[in-house]
């Protein structure tokens, strides 16, 4: 990023949930998105607190900022599979599942379910 770029995109995920920290490695935006700043939930982070403070539980979902408009839980995925390249098997699947509003607003709780059952193995306490 130059000096006179600036992030104005944001994706806020449990950097301690391996699901959470491997999408957010998978997922490939379109160039023109930009810079994004990844943001770990679990960290001290002014956007953090703002999300919070703004009633959004991180337990309960992962958070894409786009400008200053907040995209939370489901909307969020979605946002995101509209952003994405398509390029590879991840993101096309990405696509299919998180595309369309009404499949997004279904199978977003499923991955939910997944990831608190993965970190209660996994002994790592909520956000």
């Amino acid at each position: 990023m130059s000096k006179t770029e600036t992030v104005h995109n944001y994706l806020v995920y449990d950097g301690e949930c391996p699901l959470c920290s491997r999408y957010v490695q998978m997922v490939t935006l379109r160039r023109q998105v930009g810079e994004i700043g990844l943001i770990n939930a679990r960290e001290d982070h002014p956007l953090v607190a703002k999300v919070i403070a703004q009633g959004y539980d991180l337990n309960e979902g992962i958070v894409w900022l786009e400008q200053d408009r907040i995209y939370f839980a489901d909307a969020a995925m979605h946002r995101i599979s509209q952003l994405s390249d398509g390029r590879g098997l991840f993101n096309r699947l990405n696509g299919v599942m998180f595309r369309k509003e009404n499949i997004a607003r279904l199978v977003y709780p499923l991955l939910k379910a997944g990831r608190g059952l993965l970190l209660r193995l996994m002994g790592r306490k909520p956000i």
